[in-house]
């Protein structure tokens, strides 16, 4: 599930959806608000990430090449500004792990984290580059990769480490491995 403080019910969670392109989802207490509510914004930046192109309410033209964010966004929208139900939210906080698992960088602040910090985030996230597994050697009995639809790259959840991506390998594909590189950590134990 989102790591949704128990406490509060909140979250926030800033993911980059292609190159220029943040999706901020939220529940949480803004200003004076004795409650938290549910949103979701959305910025297209320059290609430098020095200035905003669009920003705030603009989810159907940042999203239109991101089908998976854009359903969330279609799905949820009805509700924006508003409390949720415990039921509603659990449903929130399982669509989010969906979005969460497809690859994209994400920064999930914690409790604590001010508005302003989370706002300085978001181009920091821009800079993020989505994780990756390569160099994979799948252990196939012999069969090629092209028998067994694997391949030697893939695109791994945001924010495992290397024991989580090396059982997520196997669990995802249903063939054990005997070592990868990625993208995110060092390649000391890396062999070329």
């Amino acid at each position: 599930m989102a790591n949704i403080d128990k406490s509060k019910n909140e979250f926030d969670i800033i993911f980059k959806t292609a190159p220029n392109v943040i999706f901020r989802v939220r529940y949480r207490r803004c200003g004076e608000n004795k409650k938290p509510d549910f949103s979701t914004s959305a910025a297209i930046w320059f290609s430098n990430h020095r200035g905003v192109i669009s920003g705030g309410q603009c989810q159907e033209l940042a999203l239109k090449d991101a089908p998976l964010f854009y359903d969330f966004y279609k799905k949820w929208n009805k509700h924006h500004l508003k409390l949720l139900t415990p039921r509603q939210l659990e449903a929130l906080a399982s669509d989010v792990e969906t979005l969460k698992g497809f690859g994209s960088p994400f920064f999930e602040a914690s409790d604590g984290d001010s508005e302003d910090r989370c706002s300085d985030m978001e181009t920091r996230v821009l800079g993020w580059k989505p994780h990756k597994a390569y160099r994979i050697k799948w252990d196939t009995d012999g069969a090629s990769l092209k028998e067994c639809g694997l391949r030697t790259s893939v695109i791994v959840p945001f924010g495992m480490d290397e024991d989580e991506v090396a059982d997520w390998l196997s669990d995802t594909y249903g063939f054990c491995h005997d070592g990868f590189c990625t993208n995110f950590t060092t390649e000391e134990n890396c062999e070329k």
